[in-house]
């Protein structure tokens, strides 16, 4: 998807591949600037072979669009996984964006997310190995080209997964990882130290009305900073994680 809008959508079923050097994902393979906002996937999404292969939840790749005139930003906000995600051979896994491009020529945010989370489990495929990298959000190669706001990982990861998000530490606020203890260390899922409102939580922590606070604290200060792309979407108590309203 290119400089484009993809709203409302909900993806089921089963989706695989065993192709090399593949974007995968719920929705779209790949997000070249445009918005993705208020969608879902429950679908299974499975690696069959061992090659390289980039795969989120929802997205393949996420990264921004410039040509001629053109330049245009990504936002992915509102949207969830919830399906299962099978591993195998190597690459980036992760719940929500296998990986979040950066761009070395703009050293400014290209891609902001806001409002995402991932329920469902990453896995390693019965019977195979993986020695590639899964993280319960994002993958981002260049802090300056991304920023989180108001997410959280509930899926559980194999054992060495990076609960939020892994490689370079963009800023972020109110984002949170599934853990067996709780902290409020930022670093704790992947942000930068200048991050606030993140950190570990465990399953009652996770769902506390204090940390759904931060998760919608998180997401006006998204509204402030970028006005244009303000969103209505906010989180209230599931049964067991947060829900959107």
């Amino acid at each position: 998807l290119i400089g484009g809008v993809l709203t409302n959508c909900t993806v089921r079923g089963h989706i695989a591949s065993g192709k090399t050097a593949v974007y995968m994902g719920g929705l779209i393979g790949s997000l070249d600037g445009g918005v993705v906002q208020n969608c879902e996937n429950h679908a299974h999404i499975e690696s069959l072979d061992n090659s390289h292969k980039i795969v989120g939840g929802l997205i393949g790749s996420v990264g921004d669009f410039i040509q001629d005139t053109y330049d245009i930003r990504s936002y992915v906000i509102g949207c969830g996984n919830y399906g299962r995600i099978s591993m195998r051979g190597s690459g980036k896994f992760a719940g929500i964006v296998g990986e979040a491009s950066f761009n070395s020529e703009k050293k400014e945010v290209r891609s902001t997310f806001v409002a995402c989370c991932n329920v469902g489990s990453l896995e390693v495929a019965s019977g195979s190995s993986f020695t590639g990298l899964s993280m319960g959000l994002l993958s981002v190669p260049a802090a300056y080209n991304t920023s989180v706001y108001g997410c959280f990982n509930y899926g559980h990861l194999p054992v060495g997964g990076f609960l939020g998000l892994c490689g370079e530490k963009p800023s972020g606020v109110g984002v949170f990882g599934l853990a067996e203890s709780t902290d409020d260390n930022p670093e704790s899922v992947g942000i930068s130290n200048i991050g606030t409102n993140c950190g570990k939580r465990t399953t009652t922590d996770l769902n506390s009305i204090t940390t759904i606070n931060a998760l919608n604290q998180a997401i006006e200060s998204f509204n402030s900073a970028y006005p244009q792309q303000a969103t209505t979407f906010r989180f209230k108590r599931g049964t067991l994680y947060p829900r959107k309203e």
